[in-house]
């Protein structure tokens, strides 16, 4: 054996048992359509399962894979430092359980498993599947931000009582939650403290015949710590292998928020003719609404080549800059894609069609085919204490009449999937629906809990967009915090506050004071921290 061959061999040992340790320590489980098979992780790993391998499976082309991994990352300014959190590969800040507000949060043991949910569940002929999925349905965990389908639209969940359910039109919901406060995980793996987030994570498919090719993930993202967050970006990180995985081309498709990844050839090791498409649609996202785009940039990655966007080390402070530069829409070293159709600077390379050959996509001529993988960015934004940000996506697979035509189909399917969603139908958050209703006159509503030992949450609402400050008082009047003083859009809102002045300091028991200050309207109520 050849010197380079043996440390060859021994990085593939290596690597291995890097996945091997760390599948131990985390709860895996698969959603499954007709045609696809999902595993995610409760770290929130999507497409990659409990021994390390390729985790989308097409179960309808002999079960061949076309996900390797999908990982959520992001990264941030907090107090001028840019620091990054999340997951990209099996490195991972983030550990399962719902954000406790203590000086070191631990998470839930209850939670070290998903809920389950199918309306079918009654069905079910496994005793132990019957058992969990009926678990699922009766405990459904809206206490702590599952959404629900309210058939009575009175806010509570009562499934013993009503046709409350966790779904609609949902043939499988699966949901779970995180948080990023394990300080070990985060300065091990991304050199940097925890941001203080709490992820909800629901994982669905719809109940029609057309979807049975999609798997769409809703994300939940809530700012529980103390920091702002500026110029945060998040970003969908996927690693596409489409059967034999080092023949692949990427691409974007701007119109329609579509990242994928295609075979470069009309033959594929795996699929044999006309492989299939994989992608990415991004049907909400942090950012606001602009036009028909809910992402910021979109980046090939040329796995280990230097010269051109390539995998980065995030636990090394140059790991660090190069995902600065990622987020942003650059290479890892700062460089910008140069546009082959105008030749200046893009954030959007490959935006062409590859079956049509119109504009700009890849091919042989630019860059041969390999194992490639795709960032799809969203941001900049600003994010405050208490600040939730949502992000819908969802995973694609369509077959064509040949390698280039499965682009086409995967387009169609994604359009398909946006009039979906448009109709109103997908149902993500538990406040959606009072979100999409304008209120009609400003409005401060007492906090919950109260009495509350450390955190309250306080909810108001504006009619009109405008500058909101949030300040709270002590009983002698002066002003300890102010939580929110920007500006926010019409609709309903909601922050918390953990019982802390403006320096992070806590605040012993007592009577305080919030008052709400947007336009022309002011509002006082009173609150009671009790320790």
């Amino acid at each position: 054996m050849s010197k380079f061959n043996y440390l060859a061999f021994l990085l593939i040992i290596l690597f291995s048992h890097i996945i091997s340790a760390q599948s131990k320590d985390v709860y895996f489980s698969t959603i499954e359509t007709d045609n696809l098979k999902l595993w995610y992780g409760l770290d929130n790993t999507t497409g990659i399962n409990q021994k390390g391998n390729s985790g989308l499976e097409l179960k309808q082309y002999n079960n061949g894979t076309a996900i390797y991994c999908a990982n959520l990352y992001w990264g941030g300014f907090i107090n001028s430092k840019f620091e990054t959190g999340g997951t990209i590969y099996w490195r991972n800040s983030l550990q399962p359980g719902e954000y406790i507000y203590h000086d070191n949060p631990i998470a839930m043991a209850a939670q070290n498993h998903s809920f389950k949910y199918s309306p079918n569940w009654r069905n079910i002929t496994d005793p132990q599947k019957k058992e969990e999925y009926e678990n699922g349905f009766y405990n459904w965990r809206v206490d702590i931000g599952a959404p629900f389908y309210d058939s009575d639209k009175n806010g509570l969940y009562e499934p013993r009582t009503s046709n409350d359910a966790p779904g609609d039109i949902e043939d499988e919901m699966h949901w779970f939650v995180v948080n990023d406060m394990n300080s070990d995980k985060s300065n091990e793996y991304f050199l940097s403290e925890p941001f203080g987030i709490e992820l909800q994570k629901t994982l669905f498919t719809v109940n029609y015949a057309e979807f049975k090719d999609v798997v769409f993930e809703n994300t939940v993202i809530i700012n529980k710590g103390n920091n702002r967050i500026d110029s945060m970006y998040f970003c969908i990180f996927s690693d596409n292998d489409l059967g034999d995985g080092g023949d692949d081309f990427v691409g974007v498709d701007t119109t329609l928020n579509l990242g994928f990844s295609y075979n470069s050839k009309n033959n594929d090791a795996v699929f044999g003719d006309a492989p299939p498409a994989v992608g990415h649609l991004i049907l909400e996202s942090p950012l606001k609404y602009n036009g028909n785009r809910n992402i910021s940039s979109f980046l090939p990655n040329y796995k280990n080549n230097p010269n051109w966007t390539h995998d980065m080390a995030p636990y090394t402070e140059k790991g660090k800059g190069e995902i600065y530069n990622l987020l942003n829409g650059r290479m890892n070293n700062g460089r910008y894609f140069i546009s082959q159709i105008d030749d200046k600077p893009t954030i959007f390379p490959f935006t062409g069609d590859p079956e049509s050959k119109s504009g700009w996509f890849e091919n042989a001529d630019y860059f041969s085919a390999s194992d490639r993988r795709y960032h799809i960015n969203m941001g900049p934004i600003t994010f405050n204490p208490g600040d939730k940000v949502n992000i819908l996506d969802a995973i694609l697979v369509a077959r064509g009449n040949s390698n280039l035509n499965s682009v086409t189909k995967l387009k169609e399917l994604a359009a398909k999937v946006i009039l979906l969603y448009k109709t109103g139908e997908l149902v993500t958050d538990i406040d959606r629906e009072n979100e999409k209703e304008i209120p009609t006159e400003f409005l401060l509503k007492q906090n919950y809990p109260n009495p509350f030992n450390p955190t309250t949450t306080i909810n108001y609402s504006i009619p009109k967009g405008g500058n909101v400050r949030l300040e709270i008082y002590n009983s002698l009047g002066e002003i300890v915090n102010i939580i929110q003083d920007s500006y926010q859009d019409a609709g309903n809102h909601s922050i918390a506050w953990t019982g802390k002045d403006s320096n992070g300091n806590s605040l012993s028991s007592g009577i305080y004071f919030y008052r709400l200050i947007s336009n022309d309207f002011v509002q006082v109520k009173k609150m009671i921290l009790l320790k």
